[in-house]
């Protein structure tokens, strides 16, 4: 067997020599192909299942023909596959290749997605603006802190509502866009730590209930 090691063409001879002299045979031209290499890129990774689809770009060399596995047991043999997954999970996606002598190379990604795109988060402190009421509205930037609010995507009911310690309600918002800008009928709450509930549900069909504390910081 004889190894080669960079693509071409090669005229394969045989020289043969025995006790009538030396003879030399011509064979056929080998084509040697150079080897496929599997690679692609998944974008984006954090989609909203399942509305939103799942580009695959194909970065492979060398290739002639593919096949995807999804990871849900879907499958394709495009070259730029778009794939919607129909539920959240963790997906291994596999590329094979063949070039075309059939020689074969694959890439597997493990966990390919990193969520579903959807997610609400609650900061533990918050610091309002002493100068007065905001009416819970909010807005990123230097002044974000100054309202109780979630970091969210993919949000479509929603209810929020503060406790003091003694369990008594003292906020109540259904507006994804307004939090607690840490007035109560007007004044400024004390500085202290509130209990917030929230509820609601996500644009993908998940609910979700969750509780914590937050801590009301009054500025000086």
């Amino acid at each position: 067997m004889y190894r080669y090691d960079e693509p071409g063409e090669y005229e394969v001879s045989l020289e043969a020599t025995g006790a009538g002299g030396e003879v030399t045979l011509y064979g056929e031209t080998i084509r040697v192909f150079e080897p496929p290499e599997a690679n692609f890129v998944i974008g984006p990774e954090d989609v909203t299942i399942p509305e939103e689809p799942v580009l695959f770009q194909n970065h492979s060399k060398n290739a002639s023909r593919y096949r995807w596995d999804f990871g849900d047991l879907s499958s394709s043999t495009e070259t730029e596959p778009v794939h919607y997954y129909m539920e959240e999970g963790k997906f291994d996606v596999r590329l094979d290749v063949w070039n075309e002598a059939g020689c074969h190379d694959s890439m597997i990604v493990q966990d390919a997605l990193s969520g579903s795109g959807c997610r609400i988060e609650f900061p533990t402190a918050f610091a309002p603006n002493p100068n007065g009421p905001s009416n819970g509205y909010y807005t990123d930037g230097p002044t974000g802190n100054e309202v109780f609010h979630p970091v969210c995507q993919g949000v479509v009911e929603y209810r929020l509502r503060i406790y003091n310690r003694n369990g008594v309600q003292l906020f109540e918002s259904n507006d994804i866009n307004i939090g607690w800008d840490g007035y109560i009928k007007g004044a400024l709450a004390k500085q202290d730590v509130y209990v917030w509930k929230v509820q609601g549900r996500f644009r993908n069909g998940k609910t979700f209930t969750e509780q914590g504390n937050v801590t009301l910081i009054v500025k000086r």
